[in-house]
């Protein structure tokens, strides 16, 4: 189970930064601190044990930044209810005040 999830992770990676490429953006790199953040977050959401998707994040992304010196953080949630086919989220160019973060 835990290799199709590190798989399917490696996944989205490539795909969004197939994306951040035709968009002219700078690739994303795998950070595994962040990897096991995003994890323990999607548990609790899965569990209801979150009000909403962004509920906790400036507690996610202080931890973050204090583990790997990042100076910005953000997130995307994306969240499909009553399971169903694959799904790619598709992502669009950020409003201009949130370049500066990529």
């Amino acid at each position: 189970m835990m290799a199709a999830l590190a798989g399917a992770e490696q996944q989205v990676l490539q795909q969004v930064n197939l994306h951040r490429r035709a968009e002219a953006l700078g690739e994303l790199v795998w950070n595994e601190a962040a990897a096991q953040e995003a994890r323990q977050h999607c548990e609790r959401l899965l569990k209801g044990k979150a009000r909403d998707a962004h509920s906790g994040f400036r507690q996610r992304a202080a931890r973050l930044r204090r583990v790997t010196g990042a100076r910005t953080a953000g997130e995307n949630v994306f969240l499909m209810e009553n399971g169903g086919g694959s799904c790619m989220a598709r992502q669009r160019r950020p409003p201009p005040r949130h370049r500066g973060a990529l």
